[in-house]
């Protein structure tokens, strides 16, 4: 157990210091000259104790009960305080002294060790005190034992002497044993003797440094070890049955014999000594975190004895583990709510996964955080940091983890770990079936059934599961067509479109998969789910779509705290709702405040008058909540008789005035003392004279400045006196006036400003600037303004919560040109709430951050929807033809009128063209003007998301009608329009953006096709008539030779089913006679129709019948008959 052990806390026998008296006899003066450390100020910053105030250094004696002591520090140049401890057996029985340069007399009650606490620089001095002492006969010489010491002799004088404590002392620790375990430290248990104590606290205490990321040699000083030791004793009344303080760590007992066995209590207790402020935030870690280094040593120094033996991966384990399964899968409950036990397993598995050397990583890059000015405790939760710092050492991503124990870790951080294509890592419990973990823990050789496992290391398995995700979203459409991926880092795993509100993965390998951010094409949505867990046969997931809303980062939460930091009351701000939420909550906010006011909250309309008033006293409250309307202009004013207990969104308001006042604006409160209205500065020189004056004009976006005095001080001829200058929103500056102390040429000047500049006065004597006649309370010769739509607000009372400022630490944790789709999603709703002026601003401003959210959703070449039509209209606007697109079905239906569609033109009037994904030409028809087509058409088409419509139209601009019939929306049209089919509607593209299939990815769409085989003379030899629609194939041969200039093989004709199986083959030789053939053959889809022919390139003719367009010829080409067509799958 810890307890903070200090002088406030403990009673302590006060001892005087007496006049030194020449009369008093010494039989020895000894003189000791004592160390100093460094004071470590940057590991104090960080909250760790490290035993640094442990530190204290013996006078090598033993004091009698009421014996004194006659000290002195005689070096001169040393002028700190020296000041020391008396140690019993009993903190009630110690005391402390203080030792001054003039001789003096200490004593204690009770028989006891002197120590000197080592004296700490923090000025660079290397002055050491030096004491002199007069050691008297009646006082016994302190045995000491050092490493390597002769244990005899060490037990010889404290036998002799029969000596009350003896001292084992290292360079980490020192440990001060009553004669009561004099005879347990002769005769060792669990040790060899005393130098195998040494040997194993210094191993304790070196390992938990190396944990902790300190070293002597370390660069940082937040990383750089400090060379105390740690004080260990028996105090009777300690606390506990052992524990850790500030200036000791010891055994609740006359005895230490607990520290002289292999126990875990001293393991736990130094432990103590490496924690940070992370320990008291959402998820307590009192008496865990130290657990982690205790088991931790045990695992190292036991090595796989430790699951026997060990008090953490012991026996106990697995019913331990079992408590934590139950808390956590069975009563749901967060990590915040589970048993320590629980926490310790949880921090162990993490530790497990991410090792040692990312857990000291952790604990450095803490401390740097606790070295920063404005450090928060409350800013970094232990899980959040954890996170982040093993995410960057390991490129792990711990979310899924996290997230499934429901520790509190930000968006912000969660999205950084997406960004980067960290691996997501899991617990066995989220991605092994609970019929299979036993074993898989076995075969994998993990620590326990918590385990947590990246995907490489279950792959082996060979376990599958399929994933049901269901899309919770209001407006399906916004999302339809997006991509669903699954990612295990860089690697995509999954990759589909999103076609349904449900959808089913299929065969995918048990472990945890990224969910890319699926951005809407119209809204910002917040996703509740970024991961996918497989783990059994089947599984389930359901994603939630909740629109972003910009009043996030407007809205604020006041939290009113009283005695002992109960909630008292709260306001919470509803600005899209324009009204204000007054929760009283607490019945007794303060004790002492009985019949007297302790809090009140009033709001005023923007006449000033008030509309809502609670006086709060400090006990008989009658709790309640309370909508207030409000809006723009509205004040609420909070009076506090304690206001260092007010908290805004979770953070300490930095003030000490009892009363705070907000304005409410269209974004979000503003503190009233930051903000002012149109202001006078007034610029004086030498003697008061007035040299020059700025003037805002706010209503009118302007400021004056006025260049007034031409010797504003005469002692700055020549030189610069002050400078005004004024810096648009990108700090470019727009205006500047540097003013000399002599010869200045007077002149008013207008400068037209907006929200988001700023105006800066440079003054060498700045104590003569005035604001609104009033003293500037500055010694800064720079006075920096920012121009808002509430006035200015000087930059040394910025509101560092406004919503600007709240948009700019935002827009900080975004440092990469992908993801944080969510935290940009914020930023732009947040912006769209600000007046237009403002607005265009900031967007201008975010651009850059906000472009790649805008790059993923629909722009103008985009219309969503799945029914579309185009109406083609000829002479005396009679539509002669029309296509109607059922993406929902995937189906395009085509229709052409009989007639001419516009006589006065006399070659192509129009066309359509259906294309495939690689650019194969499904339809192609031209329209010519004064043609008539044969028949009325009516043609339906399969399609789908990566097909290509082409359209194009001579009188496009009145005759060609193109709309989103879903929609009712008009397309533009021109003489040539180009569509790819997406999954979400229709594209705008580039004729050229069309592609061009490459031989492997030719296929022909059509029903009957020809294959001609000519030979000498151009007569035909042989062909192929292919009827798909019917099924078959028409082979024909005539009777004669083919070519008789060829005398072996001049072509080849082979069929085979889609099975592989010959159906027909010939090879006709050049010079040989064939007898005339005519066969029809059963064709299927599937079947494979090769032809060689020696003269392919001239006499090889194969082409569509009804439309006549010709197919591929080479010397060798395969075609394999498909429900469309031909896919030519071969050539050479």
């Amino acid at each position: 157990m810890r307890k903070i052990i200090g002088m406030c806390v403990i009673m302590l026998i006060l001892v005087g210091v007496y006049s030194y008296k020449t009369d008093v006899q010494a039989e020895e003066v000894v003189t000791k000259e004592l160390y100093t450390l460094v004071r470590p100020v940057a590991l104090d910053k960080a909250g760790l104790s490290r035993g640094i105030y442990h530190d204290r250094q013996d006078l090598g004696i033993i004091m009698p009960a009421g014996e004194e002591l006659e000290i002195r520090q005689v070096n001169p140049n040393y002028k700190d305080t020296v000041s020391g401890r008396f140690i019993t057996a009993d903190s009630k029985e110690d005391s402390t002294f203080q030792i001054t340069s003039s001789w003096g007399k200490i004593k204690n009650n009770y028989t006891a060790v002197p120590f000197i606490y080592t004296s700490f620089r923090t000025d660079g001095s290397k002055e050491k005190p030096v004491l002199e002492y007069r050691v008297t006969n009646k006082m016994k010489k302190l045995p000491i034992y050092q490493a390597n010491n002769n244990e005899t002799a060490f037990f010889q004088l404290w036998d002799s002497q029969d000596a009350e404590y003896g001292l084992v002392l290292s360079d980490k620790f020192q440990m001060i044993v009553p004669k009561k375990d004099k005879e347990l430290l002769r005769k060792l248990k669990d040790f060899k003797n005393i130098d195998d104590v040494i040997s194993y606290y210094n191993q304790v205490i070196t390992l938990y440094c190396k944990l902790d990321g300190l070293s002597l040699d370390a660069k940082e000083d937040y990383n750089r070890d400090i060379a105390t030791k740690f004080f260990i004793r028996a105090n009777k009344s300690g606390g506990g049955y052992m524990y850790y303080g500030g200036e000791e760590t010891a055994e609740n007992n006359d005895s230490l014999a607990g520290w002289l066995y292999k126990g875990w209590g001293p393991l736990h207790e130094i432990g103590h000594a490496y924690q940070g402020p992370f320990m008291s935030g959402e998820v307590s870690l009192g008496e865990v975190w130290n657990n982690i280094y205790a088991a931790s040593f045990e695992e190292q120094y036991m090595g796989d004895d430790v699951f026997q033996k060990g008090t953490i991966y012991g026996t106990s384990l697995k019913s331990r583990t079992n408590e934590m399964i139950q808390s956590w899968k069975v009563a749901n409950l967060p990590i915040s709510k589970w048993s320590g036990s629980s926490k310790e397993q949880t921090l162990m598995a993490m530790k497990e996964k991410a090792g040692d050397e990312a857990f000291a990583y952790f604990n450095q890059q803490y401390r740097k955080l606790t070295s920063q000015a404005d450090f928060n405790a409350a800013d970094y939760p232990i899980f959040q940091v954890l996170n982040k710092f093993y995410g960057e050492k390991t490129n792990f991503d711990f979310t899924p983890f996290t997230d499934s124990i429901k520790a509190p870790v930000s968006n912000a951080q969660k999205e950084q770990n997406r960004s980067k294509d960290y691996r997501p890592v899991a617990s066995i419990v989220d991605v092994i079936p609970d019929s299979k973990r036993e074993s898989v823990k076995q075969q994998l050789k993990l620590k326990t059934d918590v385990a947590i496992v990246d995907n490489d290391q279950i792959a082996s398995l060979g376990l599958k599961g399929n994933v049901t995700v269901n899309f919770d979203i209001a407006d399906f459409k916004d999302i339809k067509g997006k991509h669903l991926k699954l990612s295990d880092g860089k690697k995509i795993v999954k990759d589909v479109i999103i076609t349904n509100p449900t959808m089913k993965l299929d065969n995918l390998p048990n472990g945890v998969y990224t969910i890319e951010d699926i951005v809407g094409n119209t809204s910002n949505y917040n996703m509740s789910e970024h991961y996918v867990f497989v783990k059994d046969a089947e599984n389930n997931l359901k994603v939630t779509f909740t629109k972003i809303t910009g009043y996030k980062l407007i809205d604020r939460t006041i939290d009113i705290l009283g005695c002992d930091y109960v909630q008292a009351g709260k306001l919470v701000t509803d600005l899209k709702n324009n009204k204000v939420i007054v929760d009283i909550i607490a019945e007794t906010p303060h004790p002492r405040y009985e019949n007297k006011v302790y809090y009140t909250i009033e709001i005023f309309n923007e006449k000033k008058e008030s509309v809502f008033k609670k006086e709060i006293q400090g006990t008989n409250v009658t709790p309640g909540s309370y909508p207030v309307a409000v809006k723009p202009g509205y004040q609420i004013k909070i009076v506090h008789d304690e206001p260092q207990l007010l908290r805004e969104n979770g953070v300490t308001i930095s003030t000490t005035n009892k009363t705070l006042v907000y304005t409410v604006t269209t974004t979000g409160l503003v503190k009233n003392d930051t903000i002012g209205l149109d202001r006078t500065i007034d610029i004086f020189g030498c003697d008061y004279v007035q040299a020059g004056k700025l003037v805002t004009d706010l209503k009118n976006n302007k400021v004056i400045v006025d260049i007034i005095a031409e010797t504003p001080h005469w002692r700055y001829a020549n030189k610069v006196y002050y400078t005004v200058e004024i810096l648009n929103e990108k700090q470019e500056s727009i205006f500047k006036k540097e003013i000399e102390g002599t010869n200045v040429t007077p002149g008013s000047n207008p400068v037209t400003v907006k929200p988001g500049y700023q105006i800066k006065i440079v003054h060498d004597e700045p104590q003569l600037l005035r604001e609104n006649g009033v003293n500037i309370p500055t010694s800064n010769k720079t006075v920096l303004y920012t121009v808002t739509e509430m006035g200015l607000v000087r930059s040394d009372l910025v509101d560092k919560s406004s919503t600007v400022d709240r948009i700019a630490k935002l827009a900080k944790t975004i440092d990469s040109n992908d993801g944080y789709y969510e935290t940009r999603g914020q930023i732009l709703e947040t912006i769209n709430l600000f007046p237009e002026a403002q607005k265009q601003d900031l967007l201008e401003q975010y651009q850059e951050i906000l472009q790649p959210l805008l790059d993923k959703k629909a722009g103008t070449t985009d219309f969503i929807g799945d029914d579309f039509q185009f109406s083609l209209l000829g002479l005396s606007n009679n539509k002669f033809a029309s296509i109607d697109l059922d993406l929902a079905n995937n189906k395009a239906k085509l229709w052409v009128r009989n007639g001419q569609p516009q006589l006065y033109f006399t070659n192509a009037y129009a066309t359509i063209q259906l294309k495939d994904e690689f650019g194969n030409v499904i339809y192609s028809q031209d329209y010519i003007g004064n043609i008539s087509n044969p028949a009325d058409v009516n043609k339906t088409f399969d399609v789908k998301p990566g097909y290509y419509i082409s359209v194009m139209h001579r009188e496009a601009d009145s005759r060609l009608q193109m709309k989103n019939t879903e929609s009712n929306e008009i397309i533009p049209s021109q003489t040539e329009n180009h569509f790819k089919i997406t999954a979400t509607g229709l594209q705008i593209v580039k004729k050229e953006d069309i592609p061009k299939p490459t031989e492997n990815q030719i296929k022909y769409y059509g029903q009957q096709y020809d294959f001609s085989l000519y030979g000498l003379g151009n007569n035909k030899f042989a062909s192929i008539g292919l009827d798909l629609a019917n099924k078959q194939a028409k082979l024909w041969v005539r009777s004669g030779q083919p070519h008789v200039y060829f005398q072996d093989s001049y072509a080849t004709i082979k069929i085979e089913d889609a099975t592989g199986n010959v159906i027909f083959t010939k090879d006709f030789l050049g010079n040989v006679a064939n007898t005339e053939l005519n066969k029809t053959l059963p064709i299927e889809s599937g079947s494979l129709i090769t032809i060689m022919h020696r003269e392919a390139a001239e006499r090889l003719a194969i082409q569509d019948v009804t439309t006549g367009s010709k197919l591929l010829v080479k010397q060798t080409v395969t075609y394999k008959v498909t429900s469309t067509g031909l896919h030519l799958i071969a050539s050479k």
